[in-house]
């Protein structure tokens, strides 16, 4: 059967015969093969595991070069070729992409999201004014998003240092220490005088960027 219109869509992989015929019923004959297609694929790679205030990249390869659109599941993102994370907890995310003729191919990635904190006091200091180790202060990573308590105790409980009370006006009025700031450390003294080198615990508290609230306790060593 002849048709009138020049194009032939959504034809299935195969060998097929062309018939033309002219005015005058002149017709030429022609086969004409339709390969199937590639398929299309997507590779994110292996699942992955970050630390929490990480970020990761998700650039995924592919083997087409003509692309109508990409399709992400798990995140919120239009038409991105690429997506650059930081999640507060474990994600699976997804990608459909499409290309002109509406083929597809897809994958998927599980990122885990590590929450162990980073924070760091050191075992020991010596607060004897030569500039090395004079104060004691609890380090911390980009996990954490603030310090909300620096305590120091002797061996009695009595408590010997508030970086809070030390502080006066707390940052930005957050209830926080600042990060990492040597002069909200404790210095070894308690009212104006040098305490004996002795055992002394620490109590740290922190807020995570996940809004996770934790507690770290431990001890360390005054020496003079």
């Amino acid at each position: 059967r002849f048709n009138s219109e020049p194009q032939f869509n959504f034809l299935s992989p195969g060998m097929y015969t062309i018939a033309v015929e002219d005015a005058n019923g002149c017709m030429l004959m022609q086969q004409v093969g339709i390969v199937e297609p590639g398929e299309i694929t997507v590779d994110f790679g292996r699942d992955t595991i970050i630390g929490l205030g990480e970020n990761i990249l998700l650039d995924p390869a592919y083997n087409i070069v003509v692309i109508d659109s990409f399709i992400w599941l798990g995140i919120d993102c239009i038409n991105c070729h690429q997506v650059d994370l930081s999640p507060l907890d474990n994600l699976s995310v997804s990608l459909t992409i499409a290309d002109l003729n509406g083929c597809t191919g897809d994958d998927g990635i599980n990122i885990g999201v590590r929450t162990d904190p980073d924070v760091y006091v050191p075992t020991a200091f010596s607060p004897n004014g030569d500039g090395v180790n004079d104060v004691i202060f609890p380090f911390i990573g980009n996990e954490v998003e603030a310090v909300t308590a620096f305590r120091v105790f002797d061996r009695w409980g009595a408590m010997v240092f508030d970086a809070g009370t030390a502080a006066t006006a707390l940052v930005a009025g957050n209830g926080s220490v600042p990060r990492n700031d040597p002069n909200f450390g404790w210095d070894g003294f308690l009212g104006g005088q040098k305490m004996n080198p002795a055992v002394f615990v620490y109590y740290v508290e922190i807020r995570l960027i996940n809004g996770t609230r934790e507690v770290i306790k431990g001890d360390f060593l005054l020496m003079r």
